[in-house]
């Protein structure tokens, strides 16, 4: 378990980078609007920015199995029952702009996709939560991956937009943040 004191430390550094981007998008004082205090008291988030770069935990459900990021894991659970089927400890810990560790995950065509604070896109077997391989971008991930037509597409916290091919044709079907129109992540049961 961590130390309070390194948790209140990660997050003054992590309100201390998101701050600059608030005046930069037009508020030099966040709105009363915006709620921040029950954001900051609910989510750990203490800036306009960072409540936009919030995406929640977003697990998809599909035949009865629970998809899900926590922190530095990627894990599937059964969905009525919690039971664990793996786990996916990911060893680097550095977070996004958002304050993750590892984006939501995108499964599909029996993978889970995620990306990392650390820069990098994993696809993990979405039966065993093996790594199957990994594409290292170089800069913070926050936002979800879109797969389509056998590319993996997404953009850092810095801005750069990326996209290369996984190598299968089957790798389609996530087309957008949340999968869908209605970002409802697919969930199939």
């Amino acid at each position: 378990k961590e130390a309070p004191y390194l948790q209140f430390e990660r997050q003054r550094q992590l309100y201390e980078a998101q701050k600059p981007y608030d005046t930069s998008v037009g508020f030099p004082a966040s709105p009363p609007a915006a709620k921040l205090p029950q954001a900051e008291a609910n989510l750990g988030v203490a800036t306009v920015s960072g409540v936009w770069a919030y995406q929640g935990s977003r697990p998809i459900v599909i035949a009865g199995k629970s998809y899900q990021s926590m922190d530095e894991e990627v894990r599937c659970i059964d969905a009525r029952t919690g039971n664990l089927f793996w786990r996916y400890r990911h060893p680097k810990r550095e977070r996004c702009f958002s304050g993750r560790t590892l984006t939501p995950p995108v499964t599909i065509n029996g993978k889970t996709f995620v990306g990392t604070g650390d820069g990098q896109v994993l696809c993990l077997d979405a039966k065993t939560g093996k790594s199957l391989w990994r594409v290292t971008i170089g800069e913070p991930i926050s936002a979800q991956l879109t797969v389509a037509k056998g590319w993996v597409y997404g953009a850092t916290d810095k801005g750069t937009v990326f996209g290369f091919p996984t190598g299968d044709a089957k790798d389609d079907g996530w087309h957008m943040w949340g999968g869908n129109p209605q970002h409802n992540g697919f969930c199939l049961d």
